[in-house]
This record gives structure tokens, sequence and C-alpha cells, in this order.
């Protein structure tokens, strides 16, 4: 049994090309269709007689997510060199991590450069492990 394509190329003139892809011309389906009402049967069209297998796909199986860490709402650390500028840092410097996802035990980690935390930042409750020995 040949499919709808191969039937058309082996027509001559040929209608369509055998290994092609697309859509068939206006004068291509007319000649399918003429072929089908004259009872040759194709490869590649299903009829209603037929009952496609179906297979259970199962239960959905949902995996849990991994745990995320708790979140601060800081948004940036505010500190000072041993010069008095003030330095930001969003960034915890151990996780690497942005300040309102570090989950670091020991708390946020700031710069080596910072002498010390502005009150600003310490407000906000978050346990900060300031450098020692700048």
């Amino acid at each position: 049994m040949q499919t709808r394509r191969e039937y058309l190329a082996g027509l001559n003139p040929p209608l369509a090309k055998a290994k092609a892809r697309g859509r068939l011309s206006r004068e291509a389906t007319a000649e399918i269709e003429r072929a089908i009402a004259s009872g040759m049967k194709f490869s590649d069209v299903h009829t209603g007689d037929v009952d496609l297998l179906v297979t259970d796909p199962g239960p959905a199986v949902y995996k849990p997510l991994p745990p995320q860490p708790e979140q601060r709402s800081i948004g940036r650390m505010v500190g000072y060199d041993s010069d008095g500028h003030e330095i930001a840092s969003d960034i915890c410097f151990r996780c690497t991590y942005h300040v309102n996802l570090c989950s670091c035990r020991s708390g946020i980690k700031g710069s080596s450069s910072i002498a010390r935390w502005s009150e600003e930042s310490s407000q906000y409750g978050a346990p900060i492990d300031v450098p020692s020995g700048t």
C-alpha cells in the first residue's frame, strides 16, 4: 500500500514529490479524492472503522520543589569603610546570593572592606557577620 504522495508522484505528469512535505495543490487534492472514490486505499489515510490505540498515562506524578531559603526583606546592606566612605552591597559574600535569599546560618557576610555597618542595615534584625581585622 502506498501513501498519497507516492501515488501522486507516480502519475504522469507527477502532481507531487514523493518525499516532500507541505500542502498539496488543488489538482493533487482533487486527484486523491477521485482515487479514494474509485476504491483506492492509502496507507496514510485513516478511516473511521479503525480504533486508534490510546494508552492511559496513569496518574500525574508531582515532584516536590526543593526547599527554598527563607526570605528576608532587607534589599541591601549599607556599611562604611575605614575612611568613612559609604559602601552598599546587596549580596552575601559567603554564599553569593542576594541578601534577601541568603540562607547562611551564621548570617549575611559583608565585604571585607566594610569596617562598620550602618544603623539602617542593623535595624532589620538579620544576623550580620561583621568582618574582623580591618
